[in-house]
């Protein structure tokens, strides 16, 4: 009897077990949503333990992340994820102010859903995605340990095909390759790798939206990363630039991929690289100053080495009341001292140009921090980095992290874009990361580059006037070629269609002197902006024009730039204020023959409102400028006087 009893017993646990393994893990699904905001993710872990999420807008699926996880020689962390535990849903807000950008004070909520899950080998890691008010992000969290991440098999893959905005670097170091219009499926020629950020048109998925592709959170310890893409997909894999890996030692988290998710207003308001980073601890920032900067090198490549001529930069930054002379490559230290104390005898601070290979150690960069402050040299333009692997955001972070203790201020060039780190480190200024003004002038470029590279920090484009005295040396025919892709107009409209918290005028003193409307409206230039606005008829490709309010005046700036025919521009602006009337006072291309590309005009119309319309002529591929004020001075308007 008890012998049955025990086979019985035995019977029903092999039946138990056999029952147990026949029944599959099920799908499991949450939902990330901001109330009720239209932008959510539904996330699902499959029965393989691998997470995915569908981003939507109004209802409708724009893009989905798909296995998401990496390779690392400690064992896989993910895509396959085992144990995990949904946490509860976090509501945050991140409210916050900086010194640079298309505005200074920033409210986000943020809602988020955390996964606790174990690697390949049992040990801990998370999954980490968030939903914000204009797009969804991803993130991932790796094990503590020293160990090295060799891949990522995380995917952004968008619903439907639609037009493309996207830069092809060759060299996938710089940033500095020439923009260009696809769409999602094609992407680059050759299958190359896409470079973030990626604008992609998701009008065929959701009415008026757009997919913004971008990446923050690079503080060393990670490096940036590409998109693998193959043509007739609309699949983009992350895969680490360059060929790269990362060094692990410690506990880190991967950077935050970022889905912005919005119409083209909305878009350009997005600060979702910057909200997802930590704050700056620099509790003193009353040293961080931006302002328009004179710049020799642009049109005259071998003045940096001329101590008279930066003295007459110097005195062109001084009328203009701007802050700063940049001295670029060739200054001699002999006689840097005596270039500062002459600038300063006029209200104007100096800045130094360096190369990136004099700040590779911790020896050189107290070396050149000392001289700095020695010399009393308030910055410093650090140049040819020309990577975006983890060593270089590791120097980067080590070098900022040093001049912020010195109280010294920064631009990077030959670089990767900021990706919001101007909100950690508010002292670095701008940064380089664009095909500018130093390349042969491109309208197209003008116009999709404020929906793109200037949506993840400053952009030192060093817009110039493309005037006949010639770009970086160049002849008249090389300047009459600039000069199509860029009117006078348009090179005055790039200062404020451009942003930039130092902005490097790159053009030379007789030059501005010659054009007096150019000198009036560069006379105390902002360069840092309360609010910014992108105005009805813009689109990528086509045409950008934006409205700025700087505070300390209480004014309003315009700026413009163009892609085509010559046009006349219904300029609506709506960031004006709904109860107050303006006088509007605009500098624009010549209303003359459109071969003239030099030529521009004054034009002042009063009460003017947030819902005028004003029609300003463009010559092709132009643009204008405009200051709105309520107090017109001696002459009529908004313009300062010389």
């Amino acid at each position: 009897m008890s012998f049955n009893f025990a086979c019985l017993i035995t019977l029903v646990l092999l039946a138990s077990s056999a029952s147990a393994a026949l029944i599959p893990r099920q799908d499991k699904s949450w939902t990330v949503a901001l109330n009720d905001r239209p932008v959510r993710a539904l996330v699902t872990q499959n029965s393989d333990g691998v997470f995915s999420f569908d981003c939507q807008a109004n209802g409708k699926t724009v893009i989905s992340a798909s296995n998401i996880g990496f390779s690392t020689s400690n064992g896989d962390v993910g895509p396959e994820f085992s144990s995990c535990t949904a946490q509860d849903q976090s509501y945050t807000v991140e409210s916050y102010n900086t010194i640079a950008g298309r505005s200074q004070s920033h409210y986000a909520p943020y809602q988020t859903q955390t996964f606790n899950c174990k690697t390949s080998n049992g040990q801990s890691s998370s999954v980490d995605v968030r939903v914000g008010i204009d797009g969804c992000a991803f993130r991932v969290g790796f094990p503590d340990g020293q160990y090295t991440i060799n891949s990522e098999s995380s995917t952004w893959t968008f619903a439907q095909n639609g037009a493309s905005f996207l830069m092809d670097d060759p060299d996938n170091t710089s940033y500095e390759g020439e923009w260009e219009q696809s769409d999602a499926e094609t992407g680059l020629q050759g299958s190359k790798n896409v470079l973030m950020p990626y604008l992609v048109d998701a009008n065929s998925a959701v009415a008026n939206q757009w997919v913004l592709l971008e990446e923050s959170a690079m503080d060393g310890s990670f490096g940036g990363s590409q998109l693998a893409h193959k043509s007739g997909s609309l699949a983009y894999q992350f895969v680490f630039a360059e060929g790269g890996n990362v060094k692990v030692d410690g506990s880190i988290f991967s950077p935050w991929r970022i889905a912005v998710v919005a119409d083209l207003t909305n878009l350009y308001r997005t600060t979702f690289d910057a909200d997802n980073i930590p704050s700056t601890n620099i509790s003193d920032v009353s040293w961080i100053k931006p302002g328009p900067v004179s710049w020799s090198w642009l049109p005259e490549p071998n003045s940096p080495s001329n101590e008279t001529r930066q003295m007459e930069y110097v005195d062109l930054a001084s009328e203009l009341q701007w802050p700063y002379t940049l001295v670029d490559e060739g200054w001699n230290e002999k006689w840097v001292p005596d270039l500062v104390r002459y600038a300063n005898n006029k209200s104007v601070d100096i800045l130094l140009w360096y190369s990136a290979n004099q700040w590779n150690s911790t020896d050189a960069v107290a070396s050149n921090i000392a001289n700095l402050k020695q010399w009393g040299v308030k910055g410093a333009k650090i140049d040819f980095f020309l990577s975006d692997v983890q060593a270089i955001h590791d120097q980067q972070t080590y070098i900022l992290s040093q001049m912020a203790a010195a109280q010294l201020m920064v631009n990077f060039h030959g670089t990767p874009p900021p990706r919001g780190n101007q909100r950690t480190w508010p002292h670095l200024l701008t940064q380089e990361a664009i095909r500018g003004d130093e390349h042969p002038a491109y309208s197209f470029r003008n116009t999709v580059i404020p929906f793109t590279r200037n949506l993840v920090g400053s952009m030192d484009f060093t817009p110039a006037l493309y005037t006949v005295a010639g770009v970086n040396g160049g002849s008249q025919e090389q300047q009459e070629q600039q000069s199509a892709q860029c009117s006078v107009g348009c090179g005055l409209g790039e200062s404020i269609a451009f942003e930039s918290a130092w902005q490097h005028i790159g053009e030379k003193p007789e030059v501005i002197r010659n054009y007096t409307l150019a000198a009036r409206f560069y006379k105390g230039l902002p360069s840092v902006w309360q609010a910014s606005t992108v105005l009805p008829n813009s689109y990528p490709g086509k045409a950008f024009a934006v409205g700025r309010y700087y505070q300390p005046s209480d004014r309003y700036y315009f700026g413009a730039v163009f892609n085509g025919d010559a046009q006349t521009f219904e300029l609506q602006p709506t960031i004006l204020p709904n109860d107050k009337k303006f006088i509007l006072d605009i500098v624009s291309d010549g209303n003359d023959d459109d071969s003239d590309r030099t030529s521009i005009m004054r034009t002042i119309v009063t009460d003017v409102s947030s819902t005028s319309t004003v029609n300003v002529h463009v010559k092709s591929n132009g643009g204008f400028t405009a200051i709105a004020c309520e107090t017109a001075g001696s002459d009529g308007g908004c313009l300062a006087t010389l």
